[in-house]
């Protein structure tokens, strides 16, 4: 019998693709381009998200499907408003 992946690992898994697609690096401590960091913390019910910008710091907490999306289309927002 074949062991399900969990729900944070699909999430986790799903967020580096998706970084990678917009030009990030997967490191183990996470993600990173240019001068942004995103260290990825699983936990048992949740992942939890840090994203280290230049001068702020963004939290953020995956606790479902929905979050993981709104969290990929943050960063791609992001990534739209340092092309300016």
């Amino acid at each position: 019998m074949m062991k399900g992946i969990s729900k944070t690992a699909l999430w986790r898994n799903t967020i580096v693709e998706f970084a990678k697609e917009l030009g990030y690096d997967h490191f183990t401590i996470g993600l990173k381009r240019d001068s942004i960091t995103i260290h990825l913390k699983p936990r048992t019910s949740k992942l939890k998200i840090t994203i280290e910008l230049a001068v702020k710091s963004l939290h953020y907490d995956i606790k479902n499907t929905q979050d993981c999306m709104d969290f990929c289309l943050l960063l791609r927002a992001i990534e739209d408003i340092k092309a300016f």
